[in-house]
Protein backbone atom coordinates (compact mmCIF):
# COMPACT_ATOMS: atom_id res chain seq x y z
CA UNK A 1 0.00 0.00 0.00
CA UNK A 2 2.81 2.27 0.82
CA UNK A 3 4.12 1.34 -2.80
CA UNK A 4 1.00 2.51 -4.24
CA UNK A 5 1.10 5.89 -2.40
CA UNK A 6 4.23 6.52 -3.58
CA UNK A 7 3.46 6.15 -7.11
CA UNK A 8 0.33 8.11 -6.76
CA UNK A 9 2.54 11.11 -5.28
CA UNK A 10 4.97 10.57 -8.24
CA UNK A 11 2.00 11.03 -10.39
CA UNK A 12 -0.09 14.05 -8.92
CA UNK A 13 3.71 15.83 -9.43
CA UNK A 14 4.15 15.13 -13.19
CA UNK A 15 6.73 12.68 -12.54
CA UNK A 16 6.96 9.58 -14.86
CA UNK A 17 4.24 6.71 -14.44
CA UNK A 18 5.99 3.84 -12.78
CA UNK A 19 6.07 -0.37 -14.29
CA UNK A 20 7.33 -1.78 -11.33
CA UNK A 21 8.57 -5.84 -11.29
CA UNK A 22 6.25 -6.65 -8.19
CA UNK A 23 2.84 -7.89 -8.21
CA UNK A 24 -0.07 -7.00 -6.26
CA UNK A 25 -3.57 -8.70 -5.60
CA UNK A 26 -6.34 -7.21 -7.64
CA UNK A 27 -8.42 -7.91 -4.89
CA UNK A 28 -7.23 -6.80 -1.43
CA UNK A 29 -4.17 -4.73 -2.86
CA UNK A 30 -1.72 -6.52 -1.00
CA UNK A 31 1.92 -7.35 -2.41
CA UNK A 32 2.26 -11.26 -4.02
CA UNK A 33 5.15 -12.66 -5.42
CA UNK A 34 4.66 -12.91 -9.16
CA UNK A 35 4.66 -16.81 -9.77
CA UNK A 36 1.97 -17.08 -7.24
CA UNK A 37 -1.77 -17.60 -9.04
CA UNK A 38 -3.03 -17.21 -5.38
CA UNK A 39 -3.40 -14.19 -3.14
CA UNK A 40 -1.91 -15.40 0.42
CA UNK A 41 -3.81 -13.02 1.72
CA UNK A 42 -6.99 -13.35 0.75
CA UNK A 43 -7.03 -16.13 -0.84
CA UNK A 44 -8.78 -14.93 -4.57
CA UNK A 45 -7.12 -16.53 -8.07
CA UNK A 46 -4.62 -13.52 -9.11
CA UNK A 47 -6.47 -11.32 -11.91
CA UNK A 48 -10.34 -12.32 -10.79
CA UNK A 49 -10.87 -8.92 -9.05
CA UNK A 50 -10.57 -5.36 -10.53
CA UNK A 51 -9.93 -3.67 -6.77
CA UNK A 52 -6.59 -3.07 -6.97
CA UNK A 53 -4.14 -2.34 -9.55
CA UNK A 54 -1.62 -5.68 -10.21
CA UNK A 55 1.34 -3.38 -11.02
CA UNK A 56 1.69 -0.77 -8.28
CA UNK A 57 -1.57 -1.74 -5.69
CA UNK A 58 -3.45 1.54 -6.24
CA UNK A 59 -7.22 1.26 -5.93
CA UNK A 60 -8.95 1.26 -9.26
CA UNK A 61 -11.57 3.13 -10.29
CA UNK A 62 -14.57 1.47 -11.33
CA UNK A 63 -15.10 1.02 -15.30
CA UNK A 64 -11.31 1.86 -16.28
CA UNK A 65 -9.43 0.20 -18.56
CA UNK A 66 -6.18 1.15 -17.19
CA UNK A 67 -4.81 2.29 -13.58
CA UNK A 68 -4.99 6.04 -12.98
CA UNK A 69 -1.74 5.84 -10.55
CA UNK A 70 0.88 3.83 -12.94
CA UNK A 71 -0.96 4.11 -16.63
CA UNK A 72 -0.33 -0.13 -16.40
CA UNK A 73 -3.41 -2.18 -17.96
CA UNK A 74 -5.63 -3.70 -16.06
CA UNK A 75 -5.85 -7.33 -15.78
CA UNK A 76 -9.46 -7.91 -15.78
CA UNK A 77 -10.33 -6.54 -18.30
CA UNK A 78 -7.86 -8.58 -20.28
CA UNK A 79 -9.28 -11.35 -18.66
CA UNK A 80 -13.10 -10.30 -19.32
CA UNK A 81 -11.93 -10.42 -23.45
CA UNK A 82 -10.33 -13.86 -22.58
CA UNK A 83 -13.71 -15.08 -21.40
CA UNK A 84 -15.52 -13.38 -24.38
CA UNK A 85 -13.50 -15.22 -26.90
CA UNK A 86 -14.73 -18.42 -26.28
CA UNK A 87 -18.53 -17.31 -26.44
CA UNK A 88 -17.32 -16.18 -29.86
CA UNK A 89 -16.18 -19.05 -30.74
CA UNK A 90 -19.13 -20.71 -29.89
CA UNK A 91 -21.23 -18.85 -31.99
CA UNK A 92 -19.11 -19.12 -34.85
CA UNK A 93 -19.04 -22.78 -34.81
CA UNK A 94 -23.16 -22.62 -34.24
CA UNK A 95 -23.06 -21.20 -36.88
CA UNK A 96 -21.10 -23.48 -38.88
CA UNK A 97 -23.02 -26.28 -37.71
CA UNK A 98 -26.52 -24.54 -38.74
CA UNK A 99 -25.05 -23.71 -42.42
CA UNK A 100 -23.87 -27.46 -42.34
CA UNK A 101 -27.18 -28.83 -41.78
CA UNK A 102 -29.04 -26.40 -43.90
CA UNK A 103 -26.48 -27.48 -46.49
CA UNK A 104 -27.41 -30.83 -45.76
CA UNK A 105 -30.98 -30.82 -45.75
CA UNK A 106 -30.34 -28.60 -49.20
CA UNK A 107 -28.53 -31.63 -50.75
CA UNK A 108 -31.97 -34.27 -49.36
CA UNK A 109 -34.44 -32.21 -51.54
CA UNK A 110 -33.96 -33.29 -54.25
CA UNK A 111 -34.14 -36.84 -53.23
CA UNK A 112 -37.18 -36.14 -51.34
CA UNK A 113 -38.85 -34.91 -54.22
CA UNK A 114 -37.61 -37.50 -56.70
CA UNK A 115 -38.96 -40.39 -54.44
CA UNK A 116 -42.22 -38.30 -54.29
CA UNK A 117 -42.32 -38.21 -57.85
CA UNK A 118 -41.73 -41.70 -58.73
CA UNK A 119 -43.88 -42.77 -55.62
CA UNK A 120 -46.81 -40.76 -57.20
CA UNK A 121 -45.86 -42.54 -61.01
CA UNK A 122 -46.19 -45.78 -59.23
CA UNK A 123 -49.38 -45.42 -58.10
CA UNK A 124 -50.76 -43.99 -61.32
CA UNK A 125 -49.49 -47.20 -63.10
CA UNK A 126 -50.31 -49.74 -60.37
CA UNK A 127 -54.24 -48.05 -60.47
CA UNK A 128 -56.67 -50.24 -62.58
CA UNK A 129 -57.53 -48.40 -65.40
CA UNK A 130 -61.21 -47.68 -66.26
CA UNK A 131 -62.54 -50.90 -68.28
CA UNK A 132 -62.41 -48.84 -71.63
CA UNK A 133 -61.99 -51.20 -74.56
CA UNK A 134 -62.85 -54.59 -76.74
CA UNK A 135 -64.22 -57.29 -74.53
CA UNK A 136 -64.39 -61.00 -76.27
CA UNK A 137 -65.16 -64.17 -75.43
CA UNK A 138 -65.03 -66.67 -78.03
CA UNK A 139 -66.59 -70.42 -77.66
CA UNK A 140 -66.82 -73.25 -79.90
CA UNK A 141 -69.80 -76.16 -79.97
CA UNK A 142 -69.54 -79.04 -80.64
CA UNK A 143 -72.66 -80.40 -78.81
CA UNK A 144 -74.59 -80.74 -82.15
CA UNK A 145 -73.97 -82.61 -85.17
CA UNK A 146 -72.77 -79.24 -86.74
CA UNK A 147 -69.69 -77.27 -85.06
CA UNK A 148 -70.81 -73.89 -84.05
CA UNK A 149 -68.01 -71.00 -83.28
CA UNK A 150 -69.79 -68.29 -81.01
CA UNK A 151 -67.97 -64.86 -80.71
CA UNK A 152 -69.29 -62.09 -78.53
CA UNK A 153 -68.08 -58.66 -77.84
CA UNK A 154 -68.54 -55.80 -74.99
CA UNK A 155 -67.26 -52.60 -76.78
CA UNK A 156 -66.77 -50.17 -73.37
CA UNK A 157 -66.27 -46.65 -73.95
CA UNK A 158 -66.57 -44.23 -70.76
CA UNK A 159 -70.34 -44.82 -69.83
CA UNK A 160 -71.67 -46.69 -73.04
CA UNK A 161 -71.11 -49.27 -74.93
CA UNK A 162 -72.02 -51.95 -77.45
CA UNK A 163 -72.87 -55.45 -78.08
CA UNK A 164 -71.88 -58.01 -80.84
CA UNK A 165 -72.95 -61.68 -81.13
CA UNK A 166 -72.01 -63.60 -83.86
CA UNK A 167 -72.96 -67.33 -83.97
CA UNK A 168 -70.55 -69.15 -87.30
CA UNK A 169 -71.61 -72.89 -88.55
CA UNK A 170 -68.97 -75.26 -89.83
CA UNK A 171 -70.36 -76.40 -93.65
CA UNK A 172 -69.34 -79.78 -94.84
CA UNK A 173 -65.96 -78.60 -96.51
CA UNK A 174 -64.95 -77.09 -93.10
CA UNK A 175 -65.68 -73.97 -93.88
CA UNK A 176 -67.88 -71.61 -91.24
CA UNK A 177 -71.00 -69.37 -92.12
CA UNK A 178 -73.01 -66.95 -90.22
CA UNK A 179 -75.64 -68.03 -89.11
CA UNK A 180 -77.22 -65.04 -87.09
CA UNK A 181 -75.66 -61.51 -85.26
CA UNK A 182 -77.02 -59.85 -82.17
CA UNK A 183 -76.22 -56.12 -82.21
CA UNK A 184 -77.11 -54.53 -78.63
CA UNK A 185 -76.12 -50.87 -76.97
CA UNK A 186 -76.77 -49.05 -73.98
CA UNK A 187 -75.22 -47.75 -70.44
CA UNK A 188 -72.82 -49.44 -68.31
CA UNK A 189 -72.07 -48.64 -64.52
CA UNK A 190 -69.41 -50.03 -62.82
CA UNK A 191 -67.96 -50.18 -58.74
CA UNK A 192 -65.05 -52.04 -57.20
CA UNK A 193 -65.88 -55.46 -58.80
CA UNK A 194 -69.04 -55.27 -60.43
CA UNK A 195 -70.23 -53.66 -63.65
CA UNK A 196 -74.17 -53.05 -65.08
CA UNK A 197 -75.03 -53.47 -68.63
CA UNK A 198 -78.60 -51.69 -69.05
CA UNK A 199 -79.53 -52.20 -72.77
CA UNK A 200 -82.11 -49.43 -74.39
CA UNK A 201 -85.22 -51.79 -73.36
CA UNK A 202 -83.64 -50.79 -69.38
CA UNK A 203 -82.90 -54.41 -68.96
CA UNK A 204 -80.08 -54.29 -66.77
CA UNK A 205 -77.62 -57.31 -66.37
CA UNK A 206 -74.99 -57.02 -63.44
CA UNK A 207 -71.31 -59.33 -64.19
CA UNK A 208 -68.18 -59.20 -62.04
CA UNK A 209 -65.34 -57.06 -63.08
CA UNK A 210 -61.41 -58.48 -62.41
CA UNK A 211 -59.44 -56.09 -60.13
CA UNK A 212 -57.13 -55.03 -62.69
CA UNK A 213 -60.10 -54.03 -65.11
CA UNK A 214 -59.10 -56.92 -67.71
CA UNK A 215 -62.01 -59.49 -67.97
CA UNK A 216 -65.49 -59.45 -67.27
CA UNK A 217 -67.58 -62.56 -66.33
CA UNK A 218 -70.92 -62.10 -67.87
CA UNK A 219 -74.06 -64.55 -67.87
CA UNK A 220 -71.69 -67.25 -67.02
CA UNK A 221 -68.90 -66.19 -69.95
CA UNK A 222 -65.88 -64.58 -69.07
CA UNK A 223 -64.93 -61.95 -71.54
CA UNK A 224 -61.39 -61.16 -72.15
CA UNK A 225 -59.43 -57.54 -72.95
CA UNK A 226 -58.16 -57.45 -76.53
Amino acid sequence: MIKGVFCQLITNFGGTKEMTNRNYCTNCGEEMPIDVPFCGNCGVAKGTANNFCANCGSAVIAGSAFCTVCGAKLLVESMQQNNQQPAMVNNNQNAGNTNQNARHHSNLLPWLIGGVFVLIVAVVILLPKDPNGKFVYQKIDTSDSAKEKITKTFTISGEKYTFHGVVKVQQSDGKYVNAGTTDEKGKVKYKKDKIMFTNTNGTSIVGNLAKDHKSIIYDGQNFKKK
